[in-house]
């Protein structure tokens, strides 16, 4: 096993405070422009959930509201069963300030479950792409804290500018060659650029207000992807009235589907 400290590990670390309760370490090594990047919630509430010794199965999907800025300050984690059945488990995981338990910044729920083979599947073709090799590596260094952790290499699709679609596909993976597993991807599901940002030459920022990601794919089939690059495609069903919705699968270089997202984004 090596002993290299990623990046994403080091911004996950959790300081046991009692049953179900963690420190968070501040978020500035994902800094966003006014709050931490909401990839690395999403992945500190499953390792909260993963810890948790009651904890059994692979992630299946979560679900996210995100009320309120997160703050470059270290932060309380909750973790708290919802129920425990045999084969699938719900959890609820929330993010505060210590002196602010009451008033919830982050809250999550998530599904684990014991995966197994079943007859019955589909299996959607990936899109076609360039491959990573082929394709030129973005400048992350003029943007938020956050994305220097990626690098990434467009296929298609040119932020700021008024697209007939809103669609993108891009190859990404860790900057530090940290192996994708669970959070990785749980992390990297997030890095999507708005869709406002296909519909318009202004930059429109905003905020995200509901996340879901649902996963198809054990543990173990991920620690197969190793540091591989993966294709993220990502669009828009309708931009409107100062919100938008975002939908995106991504596949690794194989053609699986490993994940879907979808979220729900207001903007200025």
């Amino acid at each position: 096993m090596s002993d290299h400290s990623y990046a994403l590990d080091e911004a996950l670390h959790l300081e046991p405070l009692g049953p179900g309760h963690y420190r968070l370490g501040a978020g500035q090594a994902y800094w966003n422009f006014t709050s931490a990047f909401g990839g690395w919630a999403l992945a500190a509430a499953f390792a909260g959930v993963s810890r948790h010794e009651d904890s059994a199965g692979d992630l299946l999907t979560l679900g996210a509201v995100f009320p309120d800025a997160l703050p470059e300050e270290p932060l309380d984690l909750h973790v708290s069963s919802i129920r425990l059945r045999s084969r699938t488990q719900f959890w609820k995981a929330q993010i505060v300030r210590p002196e602010r338990p009451d008033a919830v910044l982050f809250e999550c729920q998530l599904v684990l479950s014991k995966r197994k083979e079943h007859e019955t599947g589909f299996d959607r073709p990936p899109p076609a792409a360039k491959a990573p090799e082929d394709c030129a590596e973005m400048d992350m260094t003029m943007g938020p804290k956050w994305l220097r952790h990626y690098r990434q290499r467009p296929v298609s699709g040119t932020p700021f500018s008024k697209q007939e679609e809103p669609a993108s596909l891009v190859w990404i993976e860790e900057a530090d060659g940290r192996p994708w597993d669970e959070a990785g991807l749980i992390a990297v599901s997030d890095t999507m650029m708005p869709r406002v940002f296909f519909a318009d030459i202004v930059p429109r920022f905003g905020a995200t207000a509901s996340y879901s990601f649902h996963s198809f794919v054990t543990a173990q089939e991920i620690r197969k992807l190793g540091t591989m690059p993966l294709l993220v495609e990502t669009n828009s069903d309708a931009i409107a009235l100062g919100s938008y919705d975002q939908r995106a699968r991504v596949w690794s270089q194989a053609g699986q589907l490993l994940f879907v997202t979808n979220q729900v984004g207001i903007f200025r």
